[in-house]
């Protein structure tokens, strides 16, 4: 009898689990869209998980599997997502349609995780659009502008420490960027002066590889139980950050603002933006000087945030998380991959030179106007941003039942029912050659002066695309310019043995990092 029970026990839950994995196997059927089909739990990340393709490598091939759909379905494990591969439904959803679409499929919210779920990137509704407003006005051109002094220091003490190693020293520039990359945000962000290149160990260096280390086991898995079940992780309060860094950052920001405000001292960084923002005291600027072709488009409106919510330390802590993971991560790639394809084509390199040479002064005097006008420099990362863009896709989810109409006669194609997501593959229009001929080719000159209104503009997004767009490119695309330009000023980068021609991207980590390492020579320049 008791093994009847045990019997019957289990087959009730492997039915159960059947179900629950195959709740939505006829999504895709019933709207007509074409998908592939997905392997039980783990949808389509099957070849992710199991590190037989890269994450762009398995979006791309979906991608051109589908070469003739406007939309295609994608499981995101048990989860149907839709695929937007048409850009005028892109524009339709993200841009025309945003109110049905304001919401990140955000793994975690603020009852989850009250640093995490509390940033920019995981806020919802109307909490984001308080948020959005209150920050926006810290990342015009003018507030960025004050801060070309603190990248400039930064970059500074990379090519002091570059300078005291041999010549024939290898330098992965991934991990030397990393370094700099976390003074960069340590002073720009929370005012503090971090000496990552003399003292590796120190906290703010020890968070960068917390957040950014992808192989701690115990943090991957909290991961995948996240994504797969996260009601059940909400119900046993299962959160992915650690606490001791949330301490960190908690103590970070609370004593630098408490300090501060006792004190009088007032400097040019995240952290005195976001006192003023409190205060409701921080004003919007307008940016005279010309935009870089890659700074994200602002469709967002100010004024649909009423900017009169008090925020809690946690919601402001939060920012700044977002802010150092964000801008460590995505700066850190763009300048890895951007040194790799100038070692690799020596004539881009030095045609770069020749332009950063023209300005004759001191590194020290250098302005945020004058790195603007360098117009081969902002190809050179127009290009790498395209080749190598550090986000693969990006998500929305539909906030309320929409029905996607077709961009060619305007009839009702599917419904997509509210908490359902769809995502746009940046990485796949970027190399598609109907957008960007000879899309493997790193060739700069696409984003000339002269030829870049040939590109269709909707086609290039690196940091995103909408009203929920990277809030932090301009910030991100001058400390790119400051670092590249202050090393390519003292040093070439050159092919050394450990080098990768071919480029791999890494099938063992989901972000955009080289299977080999980005591992060059950096010779001194005469």
């Amino acid at each position: 009898m008791e093994a009847f029970l045990l019997i019957t026990s289990l087959l009730g839950a492997l039915v159960l689990l059947y179900r629950y994995a195959t709740a939505f196997a006829d999504y895709f059927d019933r709207r007509g869209i074409r998908y592939r089909k997905p392997t039980f739990l783990l949808g389509n990340f099957g070849p992710i998980l199991f590190q037989r393709a890269t994450p762009v490598a398995n979006l791309t091939e979906l991608y051109r599997e589908f070469e003739s759909e406007k939309v295609y379905g994608f499981y995101e494990f048990r989860r149907p997502t839709i695929i937007l591969r048409d850009l005028r439904v892109v524009k339709q959803v993200f841009i025309k349609d945003f109110d049905h679409f304001t919401n990140h499929m955000a793994p975690v919210d603020e009852k989850m995780d009250s640093i995490l779920g509390n940033g920019l990137i995981s806020l919802q509704g109307g909490k984001w659009r308080e948020m959005r407003a209150m920050l926006s006005p810290m990342f015009t051109g003018n507030k960025i502008r004050v801060m070309v002094p603190l990248v400039g220091k930064c970059a500074e003490d990379l090519c002091r420490f570059v300078e005291k190693e041999r010549e024939d020293v290898e330098w992965d520039v991934r991990e030397l960027l990393a370094k700099c990359l976390v003074e960069v945000i340590g002073s720009c962000a929370f005012g503090i002066e971090v000496d990552s290149f003399n003292d590796p160990e120190n906290e703010f260096d020890r968070a960068a590889k917390y957040l950014m280390s992808q192989s701690d086991i115990r943090k991957v898995a909290r991961f995948l139980l996240v994504m797969v079940l996260p009601k059940i992780c909400k119900a046993f309060g299962m959160e992915l950050f650690d606490e001791k860094y949330k301490r960190l950052f908690r103590r970070l920001v609370s004593e630098t603002m408490l300090n501060r405000e006792k004190d009088g001292i007032s400097r040019p960084d995240l952290i005195q933006l976001l006192l003023l923002a409190r205060r409701g005291k921080l004003e919007d600027d307008k940016d005279i000087t010309e935009e870089s072709y890659a700074a994200a488009e602002d469709h967002y409106n100010a004024e649909t945030g009423t900017g009169r919510r008090t925020w809690s330390d946690d919601e402001l802590t939060a920012q700044a998380v977002i802010f150092f993971a964000a801008g460590f991560d995505t700066t850190s790639t763009l300048l890895s991959f951007t040194l790799m394809e100038l070692a690799l084509h020596p004539e881009i390199q030095e045609r770069l030179f020749e332009e950063i040479n023209t300005l004759d002064r001191p590194y020290s005097e250098i302005t945020y106007e004058q790195i603007q006008s360098l117009e081969y420099l902002d190809a050179v990362i127009s290009e790498s941003l395209r080749k190598w863009p550090p986000l693969p896709a990006t998500d929305r989810k539909c906030t309320k039942d929409y029905t996607m109409t077709n961009p060619d006669d305007g009839s009702p194609m599917f419904s997509i029912e509210q908490d359902y997501s769809v995502w746009v593959p940046i990485y796949c229009f970027h190399h598609d050659p109907q957008y960007f001929p000879n899309p493997e080719m790193f060739n700069p000159d696409r984003f000339d002066r002269n030829t870049r209104q040939q590109i269709t503009q909707a086609a290039y997004m690196p940091f995103g695309v909408g009203p929920r767009n990277c809030i932090g490119s301009r910030f991100a695309l001058m400390s790119a310019k400051m670092i590249l330009f202050r090393l390519l000023r003292s040093f070439r980068v050159e092919v050394c043995p450990k080098t990768d021609t071919t480029l791999q991207l890494s099938k063992t980590k989901m972000n955009m990092t080289l299977e080999k390492g980005h591992w060059v020579y950096l010779k001194r320049r005469a």
